[in-house]
């Protein structure tokens, strides 16, 4: 009977071990990670450094240069960035795209690291909201400019196997909640490097502007960017 006792309680103590594991990974799929505190949208410093920075590009895109200058480079820093995906990316796609910043999706936030990018994007997944994490290396190809993904959290849990399969089961189970969703069906085309980005446009005057390339580095990135002059 005391060897039977014994033997339960030892059952018991793995099921509460168990259970209390299950608890911490369940949070932990919950919480985002500890970078992640996008500015506000309303605070009038962080507005004013979205607009600079988008300014600042455009101008130096629009600026003309000879050919004693074919190639330049623009430092934009990562908390520049934030600000600008915090309070202009919505406007920027209702205007360029003509389109609704998906309800299910929050503010996104980048961390930039050297060599690499990771974007912070929190999904309401049933109610429920889920930060998907992704580590990211840009790289320009003959293709245009792709996204290698080197790695896969939910909330600040690493999700294990391949960081391409657990995105694209992910989004895609997402996508399939919310029914057809041609934007998250495009970002996921994009994350999971199947769909490059064009890394020329045109200016208003017959110019070309080509991205050479994109140079993560601690806190800031390096945007090699080549003007062609009208023929």
């Amino acid at each position: 009977m005391f060897r039977r006792w014994r033997w339960w309680r030892f059952i018991l103590g793995v099921m509460i071990v168990l259970a209390a594991t299950a608890a911490v990974i369940w949070r932990m799929t919950q919480l985002p990670p500890a970078w992640y505190a996008p500015p506000s949208v309303s605070n009038e410093e962080t507005v004013a450094l979205a607009e600079e920075v988008e300014y600042r590009l455009l101008e130096q895109v629009q600026k003309f240069r000879g050919s004693a200058e074919p190639s330049w480079t623009r430092r934009v820093r990562q908390e520049q960035i934030n600000a600008w995906l915090a309070t202009r990316l919505r406007p920027w796609i209702e205007h360029e795209r003509g389109d609704q910043w998906p309800a299910e999706l929050g503010t996104p936030q980048v961390r930039v690291q050297e060599g690499r990018i990771t974007l912070a994007l929190p999904i309401t997944d049933g109610g429920t909201v889920r930060m998907i994490v992704a580590g990211l290396i840009p790289e320009i190809t003959d293709r245009g400019l792709t996204l290698r993904l080197v790695e896969v959290s939910l909330g600040r849990l690493t999700l294990p196997g391949d960081p391409l399969v657990a995105l694209a089961g992910r989004l895609s189970h997402l996508a399939a909640e919310g029914g057809n969703n041609p934007r998250l069906d495009e970002a996921l085309e994009v994350l999971s490097g199947r769909r490059a980005i064009d890394p020329v446009f045109e200016l208003a005057d017959g110019r070309q502007v080509r991205l050479v390339s994109l140079r993560p580095h601690e806190g800031f990135i390096d945007i090699e960017m080549r003007t062609s002059e009208v023929d």
